[in-house]
């Protein structure tokens, strides 16, 4: 283990006195396998990017310099409570480069977060992290970042309960799911009606063109021996070499990324791969993650020669059908915000960047400054416009 700094402090309005204790990198990241899964055994609601198996993808698969990454294990006397991973990193504002601390984030990371229970206990979690930061780490730093946070996240939740100095959130963007608790009757009633009648359509139109089969695998082996489909279809379409190379196929740490996640959420059965067959050729794929009961859908893709039965459609009905007659499954998460996921009936979740500075520095005081700055353009860019369209407010 890589320890930098070890410390103890009272927690603002705990129960019992707070330690922390930081590592750093790969090596260190191996020491925390058994307490991060303490931390994340002991809360419900927790997503696939709160659990060790992700970010152990993550750091062997996708980041370039796994000694920038800190993780600060905060205990509560001798029980780990939470985990906040750090990548030191800089960001320039105005051309004014910062020191900054912040969630690791990449192209494969859409969603991210601090991991601990949202209960009242760790109400004070974040600020007594910032406090600790900012008086006794010996790490330099002007901002802490946090991106693409849920608006019911772990973070979310204990800044709006005790928000530390110097805090600004900014709404960026949605990610959007789906209630599959009740019957699959119930499930597609809240589908869009013009598209709920197409979709049975173009399920009669794919029979008629032969043997239509749908498989979902949920083991290590079977995920394995099936993986290429998902990799040759995805690739095959927009994403691959032709289009955008954004195909998993196109990029080795990718793939190498995505079979880690089956290694380490497959022997839990937390991994599945679904695939949608016609008359033995895969036509459309999916690899999910399923946690807490909420399956995430990471990847999708499809065969663009069978645009004319919309694969991806077909697929997708069939993983409601499944969802809606596994009572241990109450949600699906597309974790990204398509206007697509509305025609399944989707509901969304605001997602936010946080960002905390450094009060005991100029250069966080500046920073702070900076993006309030750019906070009064943007709104008064939306207020020029406002009035550009609509003559009655002049």
């Amino acid at each position: 283990m890589i320890e930098l700094h070890q410390d103890a402090l009272s927690c603002e309005g705990g129960a019992g006195e707070i330690s922390l204790a930081f590592h750093r990198g790969a090596q260190g990241f191996a020491q925390l396998r058994d307490p991060w899964r303490q931390i994340d055994n002991s809360h419900s609601g927790k997503r696939f990017f709160h659990l060790y198996s992700w970010y152990r993808g993550y750091l062997e698969c996708l980041e370039r310099d796994p000694d920038s990454v800190l993780f600060c294990v905060m205990s509560r006397g001798s029980e780990p409570v939470a985990v906040f991973p750090l990548k030191r990193t800089t960001q320039k504002v105005f051309g004014i480069p910062f020191r900054v601390l912040q969630i690791p984030t990449h192209d494969h990371i859409d969603l991210g977060d601090f991991i601990f229970a949202k209960t009242r206990d760790n109400a004070t979690l974040v600020r007594t992290l910032v406090r600790h930061l900012r008086r006794a780490s010996g790490i330099a730093w002007d901002m802490i970042h946090i991106p693409s946070a849920l608006e019911d996240s772990a973070a979310a939740f204990a800044l709006q309960q005790s928000p530390p100095p110097l805090w600004r959130a900014t709404l960026v963007k949605k990610s959007n799911y789906a209630d599959c608790s009740m019957s699959y009757d119930q499930v597609t009633a809240n589908f869009d009606g013009h598209f709920r009648r197409n979709i049975r359509r173009l399920s009669r139109r794919a029979r008629e063109m032969g043997t239509l089969q749908f498989h979902s695998y949920r083991s290590v082996e079977d995920i394995n021996l099936h993986f290429h489909e998902l990799l040759k279809v995805e690739a095959a379409g927009w994403k691959g070499g032709g289009g955008t190379n954004t195909a998993i196929a196109c990029d080795k740490d990718a793939d190498r990324f995505y079979r880690t996640l089956v290694e380490g959420f497959g022997p839990s059965g937390q991994c599945m791969l679904n695939l949608m067959m016609l008359n033995d050729k895969c036509i459309a794929g999916q690899l999910c993650l399923v946690v807490d009961g909420t399956v995430y859908i990471l990847k999708i893709g499809f065969d663009e020669t069978c645009a004319a039965i919309a694969p991806g459609n077909l697929i997708m009905e069939q993983l409601f059908h499944q969802c809606a007659d596994d009572k241990q499954i109450n949600t699906i998460s597309f974790v990204t915000g398509k206007d697509w996921n509305y025609l399944w009936g989707a509901k969304s979740l605001l997602v936010y960047n946080h960002q905390i500075f450094n009060r005991a520095n100029l250069r966080g005081w500046i920073g702070y400054l900076l993006y309030r700055i750019k906070d009064l353009a943007r709104l008064l860019a939306g207020f020029s416009g406002l009035k550009r369209n609509n003559p009655a407010t002049t």
